[in-house]
């Protein structure tokens, strides 16, 4: 039982090899911060796309957007989630999000793939932070 819900056991021997953590391991403050320098260097990758590709109008407005943003110093939910996403691929941790609209954002907020115009062609500014970066994968 734990806090007051009883917690039926299944699958015990394919979890016998994990920590059940303790109550104060589970509240324990964990640093989680990013330097702003560090924020702002991604923000600078994900919101450059490659001169040699043409994208959609509404793409250039959405990636201008973004960069005003961040001059600005202010931040919606889709740059604050992709500068996540951003951070953890930088510090080594694959990130793969699947679903229904993974790509676009259940509300058109993400855009975590733009389509090169007149091509099929999809360009994911998360794959190309840098050359140490982890994986970015996205699937719908």
């Amino acid at each position: 039982e734990y806090m007051g819900v009883k917690v039926r056991q299944f699958l015990n021997s394919e979890y016998r090899s994990y920590d059940n953590p303790a109550k104060k391991d589970l509240l324990k403050p964990v640093k989680t911060g990013v330097a702003k320098s560090e924020l702002i260097r991604i923000a600078e990758r994900i919101n450059a796309l490659p001169a040699d590709k043409k994208f959609f109008k509404k793409i250039d407005r959405i990636v201008e957007d973004r960069r005003m943003m961040m001059l600005d110093n202010r931040m919606d939910w889709a740059m604050a989630e992709l500068l996540a996403y951003g951070t953890l691929l930088e510090e080594g941790f694959p990130v793969r999000l699947s679903g229904q609209d993974s790509e676009r954002g259940t509300f058109a907020h993400r855009h975590a793939s733009f389509v090169v115009e007149e091509t099929d062609e999809k360009y994911f500014p998360l794959k190309n932070i840098s050359k140490k970066q982890a994986d970015f994968n996205v699937f719908n």
